[in-house]
């Protein structure tokens, strides 16, 4: 929390930036209560590509919404490397995370 604080008093006189923070999901919501006064955005560290079911341990995209995140980082190096995402596997959840903004009536996507 004491990251985002500071994140937000260092942006507070930005123009012209779009600045985003990805916290672990567990934080995303407390984070972004904290910034919902500043210029600061929240987005996912990942989401499935599935927008709902039973996939353990995944995080679909209606639950990154949910808990106030307005964008997804898709196709880091880690992921890559440690989960084996492919270009296919990527654009699955680009695509779908693209298509879940359309169901949300938020200004900021």
């Amino acid at each position: 929390m004491l990251y985002a604080i500071k994140v937000a008093r260092l942006t507070q006189n930005t123009d012209n930036v779009d600045v985003v923070i990805f916290p672990p999901f567990p934080f995303i919501y407390p984070v972004n209560n904290v910034l919902k006064n500043a210029k600061v955005k929240v987005g996912a560290q990942d989401c499935y590509y599935e927008s709902e079911g039973a996939f353990t341990g995944e995080v679909a995209t209606s639950m990154v919404y949910d808990v106030g995140a307005s964008y997804v980082l898709c196709g880091h190096s880690e992921r890559r490397t440690i989960f084996n995402d492919d270009d296919k596997t990527i654009n699955f959840k680009v695509r779908n995370f693209y298509y879940r903004s359309y169901f949300y009536d938020d200004q900021n996507l």
